[in-house]
C-alpha cells in the first residue's frame, strides 16, 4: 500500500462543498462490567454435573458390558464342554450298537440265534420255507448277578 493511500485512511476525509459535515463521534470509555457474574456459577455447575454423570454413566455401561462378556464366555465354555459329553456317549452308544457287541450282550443273556426262518404269503396264507427251531442255549451261570425269571420276563 502506498504511502498516500494509508493517509487517506487514517484521517478522514476533507468535507467538500457538496458534502455534509459529519458530526464528530463520541470518545470512547470504558462501560463498568454488569452483575452476570453470579449467573455463571449455576451455568457451570450444570455443565460440571451433566460430565460428571455422563461418566458414571459410561463407567456403568462398560461394567455391564464386561460382566456380560464374562458370562458370555462362561456359557461358551460350558457349551463346549456340553458338546464334548454329547460326542463321548455318542461314541459309547455306537460302539455299543455294533453287531459284535450285540451278538455277545445276546449271548450272555441266554438269547440264541434263530434257525432258518418261514414265511407266511399274505395272498393266500401259505407258508413258504421249512422252518427249524434254533438250538438250544448251552445253561451256565447268570450274567451279572440277575436271575433267570428275570430274562425270561416270568416273575
Amino acid at each position: 500500500m502506498s504511502s498516500s493511500a494509508a493517509r487517506n485512511l487514517r484521517t478522514p476525509p476533507a468535507p467538500g462543498p457538496g458534502r455534509p459535515r459529519t458530526p464528530a463521534r463520541p470518545p470512547l470509555r470504558v462501560v463498568p462490567r454488569r452483575a452476570n457474574q453470579a449467573a455463571k456459577a449455576p451455568f457451570v455447575v450444570l455443565v460440571v454435573a451433566l460430565l460428571g454423570g455422563g461418566l458414571v454413566g459410561l463407567l456403568l455401561l462398560n461394567t455391564a458390558l464386561a460382566q456380560g462378556s464374562f458370562t458370555v464366555d462362561d456359557l461358551k465354555q460350558r457349551n463346549t464342554a456340553l458338546a464334548d459329553h454329547q460326542q463321548e456317549v455318542q461314541r459309547q452308544v455306537a460302539r455299543l450298537s455294533s453287531p459284535q457287541v450285540l451278538s455277545r450282550r445276546a449271548r450272555q443273556l441266554g438269547m440264541v440265534s434263530g434257525g432258518t426262518p418261514a414265511f407266511v404269503d399274505p395272498r393266500d396264507g401259505a407258508v413258504r420255507g421249512q422252518p427249524t427251531p434254533a438250538a438250544a442255549a448251552p445253561t451256565h451261570a447268570t450274567p451279572r448277578g440277575g436271575s433267570d425269571s428275570r430274562l425270561r420276563g416270568t416273575r
